[in-house]
């Protein structure tokens, strides 16, 4: 299957739609209004996205979607095996992690101030479910790096100069 957002039905607000790749309709998710930047969890049974200050997740076999904890409007999340989430809340901010159960957000990552970082943002968990890679933004939009992270540490290694999203292969 593939989600994504656009407009609701007749013109409405957006909202998270999915398509079986077997098929050529794509459906309307009730309940995703406003949704943005959706990411899958990892046995694809469910989805979180950003909507109205919340980071949420909705199963793909429908129901109500679920808050998960608070965030601005969302840079982009991961979801590992042992159901953590790591999500960037807002531009001008960090890294977090939290539970996919729901709770409390904890800071895991620090932008630079000597490198004038302003977003920490667009992770992806490497196959181990506990490294990650992200994309770290400055303020003036060059020098913009990847960076290692891991749940364990809040300190990040710099693996190579980006000015585009991150992309990691699952499979390893």
């Amino acid at each position: 299957m593939v989600a994504f957002v656009a407009g609701g039905t007749r013109g409405g607000k957006p909202m998270l739609w999915l398509r079986r790749l077997d098929r050529f309709e794509a459906e309307p998710m009730p309940g995703t209004e406003n949704a943005a930047k959706p990411f899958w969890s990892p046995d694809s049974r469910w989805i979180a996205f950003f909507s109205e200050n919340k980071l949420r997740k909705v199963r793909v076999s429908g129901g109500t979607p679920e808050p998960v904890c608070d965030s601005r409007y969302g840079v982009g999340g991961a979801w590992n095996a042992e159901d953590v989430i790591v999500f960037a809340s807002a531009f001008g901010d960090a890294l977090y992690r939290v539970p996919a159960s729901g709770g409390q957000a904890v800071k895991l990552t620090t932008l630079d101030a000597k490198t004038r970082e302003s977003v920490h943002g667009w992770p992806q968990f490497f196959p181990d479910g506990e490294h990650f890679a992200f994309l770290a933004r400055t303020a003036a939009g060059v020098n913009s790096v990847i960076r290692i992270g891991s749940l364990g540490a809040q300190s990040t290694d710099i693996l190579m100069p980006a000015d585009a999203l991150v992309g990691v292969d699952p499979a390893g």
